[in-house]
């Protein structure tokens, strides 16, 4: 288990609440942890996806941090 995992098993209990299947389309797939986490995979790494819209259960204005490590900043 990596050290990001574990800090967010700890500090974000998304252990609880429904998986939902926010996007599905080739290569990219968006599951939320019901107000939880969101998480986005895409396999090609050749082909980036923007992927606009995508639905949840957050409030408007609910500040996002990225735990992966790939931005530094909130979205």
């Amino acid at each position: 288990m990596t050290v990001t995992k574990i800090i967010s098993h700890q500090n974000l209990d998304f252990k609880d609440g429904a998986y939902l299947v926010r996007w599905q389309e080739n290569d990219a797939l968006v599951i939320e942890r019901d107000t939880k986490a969101i998480i986005a995979v895409n396999d090609k790494w050749d082909n980036w996806k923007s992927i606009n819209g995508v639905q949840t259960n957050w409030s408007d204005g609910t500040v996002l941090k990225d735990y992966s490590g790939a931005h530094s900043n909130t979205i």
